[in-house]
């Protein structure tokens, strides 16, 4: 969805920030994983066991499971199917108008396809910026919302994320 919004409406974005997207696609395994649990996601329960799975404590677990589980089923699936297939080729050929600041984020602990998934973008936004969040998993916003707080406000008020922000 964002790489539309970037692809056809350039003007419109002031500065982008992904986190733990597998912007070129999982591989089938993670489909089959991701598609399966689809309909999940929407309850709350799944999403609680989430919670406990991604060791988000207990303060920021309502928080978690209350806006994880709010999207419609049919959000749900435009995000699993973008996320699934990929939103961004593997090999892209071109680059796209969006030229402001961009900044593509992964957990240390995420999976293969969402860690190597900065190659793609690069190739469409030279102005891309990485940053591995170090010793955090796939939901670190509700493992550390502090750091993405920083993070996200920094990015938004300056377009950047400075190494002295980083903890």
């Amino acid at each position: 969805m964002f790489v539309e919004l970037l692809r056809h409406y350039p003007q419109l974005v002031r500065s982008c920030a992904i986190s733990g997207s597998a912007v070129s696609g999982y591989a089938r395994w993670e489909r089959a994983l991701i598609c399966g649990q689809a309909p999940l996601r929407t309850t709350r329960w799944h999403r609680a066991a989430q919670a406990r799975a991604y060791g988000i404590g207990e303060e920021e677990k309502e928080l978690f499971v209350l806006t994880t589980s709010s999207p419609s089923r049919e959000t749900n699936m435009r995000l699993v199917r973008e996320a699934g297939f990929g939103a961004i080729p593997k090999r892209p050929t071109k680059t796209f108008a969006y030229d402001g600041p961009f900044l593509a984020v992964c957990a240390k602990h995420d999976s293969a396809s969402i860690r190597r998934a900065f190659g793609p973008p690069l190739a469409c936004f030279p102005q891309l910026r990485t940053w591995t969040a170090p010793g955090m998993h796939h939901a670190w916003n509700g493992e550390n919302p502090k750091l993405f707080t920083q993070m996200s406000t920094a990015h938004i008020d300056t377009g950047d994320w400075p190494a002295s922000s980083r903890q």
